[in-house]
């Protein structure tokens, strides 16, 4: 029997804010059996040495353009939007619909690197999100209300938004 997801957690990071052997750790999606990489300060700083541009983080301007640009795409494609919050170096969205949840992660970062673009915030050439991006699956009711809880309320205080 196959289960439909209430939701998906969606959460993409800025370039060169989260490297491979950041004291946070992460995550290797092509090695099943050990994909967690480890605090490793020699990895860390070969991964800062083959980054092109320096680190993107979201200022105001930005965040205002990430959040409209978000609702409208969900708006747009029938997907419900019950969170978001796009914090200074990485972007969280609750959402569900009839897509699959890397198309949906997919398409709100490109939508809003176009729309940050074409609002003069960020250049042609200037690299901004990190590949990918997280896409958890949220079963039931209880899932996407705690997903929810976690966006909304357990990402520090709230920041500045330009309108």
């Amino acid at each position: 029997m196959y289960n439909t997801p209430a939701g998906y957690l969606l959460t993409w990071t800025c370039y060169g804010t989260w490297l491979h052997g950041d004291e946070r750790t992460s995550i290797r999606r092509e090695l099943k059996h050990r994909p967690v990489i480890e605090h490793d300060p020699v990895l860390l700083e070969v991964m800062r040495r083959k980054m092109k541009q320096p680190p993107w983080l979201i200022e105001p301007e930005a965040r205002a353009v990430i959040e409209e640009t978000i609702a409208e795409v969900c708006e747009h494609r029938g997907w419900h939007l019950a969170a978001s919050n796009v914090r200074t170096n990485h972007v969280h969205v609750v959402a569900s619909g009839r897509a699959a949840p890397e198309k949906m992660l997919g398409a709100l970062k490109a939508y809003c690197t176009r729309r940050l673009r074409e609002a003069g915030v960020i250049g042609a050439d200037r690299r901004i999100w990190t590949d990918g991006g997280s896409t958890r699956y949220l079963w039931n009711a209880d899932d996407v209300a705690a997903a929810v809880d976690y966006v909304i309320n357990q990402q520090g205080p709230p920041l500045a938004r330009e309108s």
